[in-house]
């Protein structure tokens, strides 16, 4: 009896090794609960884990978690078929009321934009009939300039040439004054 109390060697080593397993085993369920897109079956855990399948189910235990995490997954899937229906009948109100509000946001844009559209037309032929009434102005305020000009320039021929006649004038008055009193 003596013998079978007596540790051996490798025992220690079996012990840490079976505690590092269970501890892997136990962070593997925690995943498997927390990951819904991770199949909660014995071959994933295996997987997960670095064991076989034969082992967990010497265990006993990671059988047993795998099947609660199942039975919730169902029981959650059941109640979020039921809640996601009548979510589904409230969210389908609120997407035609939103798109009801949508469509008539929509009218009430193309009814500003036909008006905009139709004012820029109308600004649009006002700048024109502006721009051919500035044109004509200014060919207009040219004729006058060169008008101006040559006003100026007469003007001047006048003015120059009233001043040779007034001094041929006044020559030709004074030599018919002289003329007078010579024949007196």
């Amino acid at each position: 009896m003596p013998d079978k109390l007596r540790k051996l060697p490798f025992d220690e080593r079996n012990e840490q090794d079976f505690e590092d397993l269970t501890r892997k085993i136990q962070d593997g369920i925690a995943k498997l609960r927390r990951t819904r897109s991770l199949p909660a079956t014995q071959e994933k855990l295996a997987e997960m884990v670095g064991c076989s399948r034969k082992t967990l189910h010497n265990r006993g235990w990671p059988i047993t978690e795998l099947k609660k995490i199942n039975e919730e997954r169902k029981a959650n899937k059941e109640n979020k078929q039921k809640n996601t229906t009548a979510e589904h009948r409230l969210s389908a109100e609120k997407h035609i009321a939103r798109e009801k509000r949508l469509i008539g946001q929509i009218r009430n844009l193309q009814q500003q934009n036909s008006k905009l559209f139709d004012e820029k037309q109308e600004l649009e032929e006002q700048k024109a009939a502006l721009t051919d009434t500035v044109r004509v102005l200014e060919e207009e305020i040219d004729i006058l300039k060169d008008e101006k000009r040559k006003l100026e320039r007469e003007s001047r021929k006048f003015k120059q040439g009233c001043g040779r006649a007034n001094v041929v004038n006044i020559r030709a008055v004074g030599k018919a004054k002289k003329a007078k009193e010579g024949k007196k």
